[in-house]
């Protein structure tokens, strides 16, 4: 661990700004207190280097370049963001107390409700919400961004019943316009036939 420690120094420094007198020893026993890593991904240099915060609760890795990531020795993760990144292949998250997963603008085309814990309660995706109909089941709090929350039924089931709404609203308005139109022929043929009728 301190041959990684060693290799990664540069990097960690930037990352966390340690307190410089502190020995490898010292620095990896600091490292293991820390509980949130925030980094942008075009500057991690491996994935390796987070085997140095075993302790790690809130992963946020914006832009990550890796198609996978390997979370074995993170057992107290409780948020993960790899959003606006290359992730392709969701890892087995069930091992981990995870309540928040962000994996918007990734390269994801599904989300497996099997690789998620029972714990999840958040989850930011941009994946057509008819794939995650499941996580809605589960009770899962689905957000579109930051800011927008979506509700299945809402965001599908009454969508389409509002279209199928729309569509009959329009098919009896057409049908109405057409027995005017079937109305007012037939009136104006009575009238004319009135007429006639009065000139002779």
């Amino acid at each position: 661990m301190s041959d990684l420690l060693a290799t990664y120094l540069p990097y960690i420094t930037t990352l966390i700004n340690p307190d410089p007198t502190l020995s490898l020893n010292e620095l990896l026993i600091f490292l293991s207190t820390v509980d949130r890593v925030r980094t942008n991904g075009n500057e991690l240099p491996s994935t390796e280097i987070l085997h140095l915060f075993p302790n790690i609760e809130d992963l946020v890795i914006t832009k990550y370049k890796f198609p996978t990531i390997v979370l074995s020795e993170f057992k107290n993760l409780k948020t993960l963001n790899l959003s606006h990144g290359s992730l392709e292949i969701l890892p087995d998250l069930t091992p981990f107390p995870l309540q928040t997963l962000d994996v918007r603008q990734t390269k994801l085309t599904k989300i497996e409700s099997e690789k998620l814990p029972e714990t999840l309660k958040y989850l930011h995706s941009d994946l057509e919400t008819f794939k995650l109909k499941e996580l809605f089941d589960r009770g899962i709090r689905i957000f579109t961004n930051l800011f927008t929350e979506v509700y299945y039924e809402q965001e599908v089931i009454q969508q389409d019943s509002n279209l199928e709404n729309s569509q009959l609203l329009q098919s009896m308005q057409k049908q109405i316009q057409e027995l005017v139109k079937k109305v007012d022929s037939q009136q104006f043929q009575i009238e004319l036939l009135m007429q006639l009728v009065k000139s002779k």
